[in-house]
């Protein structure tokens, strides 16, 4: 059961969700009125002090429904990407422990894939990169941002990936990002998705494009299967709660607008 708890920051008191082997979406008010999306979280991840996280796997994407989830065998679509190993599995992978110089220690991932999944089948690219998660130990207390962007052509046609996030070797290490800065890079105007750009701006620090792709021209038959409006987390662990300390979306075209 996903668990509301507080934690305190530099800054002050921040809330989060944790998930534990589950599933977490939710509508949006905009409903399926857009062409570009971002959708972007907050993150940290209850670590095994130590040692390694085997068959773990993250995914961020949107879905038809707060309810259909990656891999979901109802007839609905979900479109995103996953920090994982085999882009077609849902097995998971590796999350590699970094003890961060002893002082804030970090997870690493080898690999970024951008999936879809219709009626539980699931097709999708592997993208190399290596993404970072912070854990939720360490001297200072830490959250890191994760973006994506999704583009869609004509009425049901999904076209665009891009997905951002801290890398191992970005100097950020050691630090704590918060929420002003990451509202600032959610509402940064840039549609990354159509121009191949590769990087967020976030409090002085680059976020780098790990999967800049292009879905094929993917008709998923909107009348059947519904339009994609709500943006879902998945984390397949138990006892290493995944934590969401923010959750928001922005349009970026048309008519860009505030975070929902």
């Amino acid at each position: 059961m996903a668990l509301i708890e507080v934690h305190t920051f530099p800054e002050g008191n921040d809330n989060s969700l944790t998930l534990s082997n589950e599933e977490w979406g939710r509508e949006l008010a905009i409903g399926s009125d857009w062409q570009r999306l971002r959708i972007g979280i907050m993150c940290a991840v209850e670590p095994d002090a130590g040692n390694n996280l085997p068959f773990a796997r993250l995914s961020l994407g949107c879905s038809t429904a707060a309810n259909d989830h990656l891999g979901s065998a109802a007839a609905n679509l979900w479109i995103g990407g996953q920090l994982a190993g085999n882009a077609l599995s849902l097995n998971g992978a590796t999350w590699a422990w970094n003890a961060g110089g002893g002082v804030n220690p970090f997870y690493t991932v080898s690999l970024w894939t951008r999936l879809q999944s219709l009626a539980g089948v699931i097709s999708g690219t592997f993208n190399a990169g290596s993404a970072a998660i912070p854990t939720t130990t360490g001297a200072v207390s830490r959250r890191w941002p994760m973006f994506i962007e999704l583009e869609k052509k004509g009425t049901s046609m999904y076209s665009g990936l891009a997905a951002f996030n801290i890398f191992e070797g970005n100097p950020i290490q050691d630090k704590d990002y918060d929420v002003p800065a990451f509202i600032a890079a959610m509402e940064h105007a840039t549609a990354y998705v159509a121009t191949g750009g590769n990087s967020l701006p976030i409090d002085g620090d680059t976020v780098t494009n790990l999967g800049y792709t292009i879905f094929p021209n993917y008709d998923v038959n909107a009348a059947a299967q519904g339009e994609v409006i709500a943006p879902h987390v998945g984390w397949n662990k138990a006892g290493y709660g995944f934590r969401i300390y923010t959750l928001a979306v922005a349009r970026l075209e048309p008519n860009p607008t505030p975070l929902y």
